[in-house]
């Protein structure tokens, strides 16, 4: 994987990570659709797999959480 210019993989990674948190927190759907694999999956907390399309569809709800931080 080749980072953005100016950044290691490593910060490349923690950016996209990071847009993909504020995503979440701001039911961006658009960013998701342009990130995210076709053939994307997700395993909910209670065990429930998602597709890309059932994940946009949630996304688009707004998230239940009202802070949502990464520590490693």
């Amino acid at each position: 994987m080749s980072g953005e210019v100016g950044l290691s993989d490593e910060q490349t990674l923690a950016r996209l990570n990071q847009q993909y948190v504020d995503a979440f927190m701001n039911a961006d759907v658009d960013w998701y659709r342009e990130h995210l694999a076709d053939e994307f999956v997700v395993i909910e907390s209670d065990g429930t797999l998602l597709n890309k399309e059932q994940f946009l569809r949630n996304t688009v709800k707004g998230p239940d959480v009202a802070d949502y931080k990464l520590h490693e």
